[in-house]
């Protein structure tokens, strides 16, 4: 097994070994895919790293319980990605319309098309944990990234709204102290 040079480069790898899964007939029909979670913060900040890859796919594929790749940290240590198996995109909420803002990846051999969920909808997705992590994540997202303060007010309590086994009064609790996050207002 490769040791890869860095976090993305371990993303990468990964999506590879999935694309192996993913039998040549997909290329009339790919199999599409999401990155959320960790992974999803670093390729849209690059400020952090996660253990595990979250990502939603189109279609049912054949994945291994101990899928992983090995990478070097920036102090040379070797570390592990491994693959979410029980990563479920219904356990958070998201807005309905996620899909058309979401970002595109990769595309290998025209059988696996990936994309990255957008900033606002990762914001979104972290809602109802909102756990320190989250709230670092969503603090770099909002740093980093061009979100607009009441179009994540209104995408966000859209997706509460329409939320059935969720709690929104907490819900919204949160998301008041994730607007009380941006600097500026805007």
């Amino acid at each position: 097994m490769n040791i890869q040079n860095n976090y993305k480069q371990a993303i990468d790898e990964m999506l590879e070994e999935l694309s192996k899964k993913i039998p040549d007939e997909h290329r009339k029909e790919p199999v599409e895919a999401y990155i959320a979670g960790g992974a999803a913060v670093h390729l849209l900040t690059e400020v952090r790293v996660s253990d595990d890859l979250d990502i939603a796919l189109s279609h049912a594929l054949q994945i291994p319980n101990d899928l992983s790749v090995l990478w070097f940290d920036d102090e040379g240590y070797v570390q592990t990605l491994t693959f979410d198996n029980n990563y479920n995109q219904t356990l958070g909420i998201m807005h309905h319309d996620y899909v058309d803002r979401l970002i595109p990846y990769k595309n290998i051999e025209d059988k696996f098309k990936i994309y990255v969920l957008s900033p606002i909808d990762l914001i979104i997705s972290k809602i109802s944990r909102f756990n320190d992590k989250d709230r670092e994540d969503i603090k770099s997202l909002i740093e980093k990234s061009n979100i607009h303060k009441n179009e994540l007010r209104l995408l966000a309590s859209m997706a509460i709204n329409e939320c059935a086994a969720c709690r929104p009064e907490t819900l919204m609790v949160h998301l008041d102290l994730i607007l009380e996050m941006f600097v500026d207002g805007i």
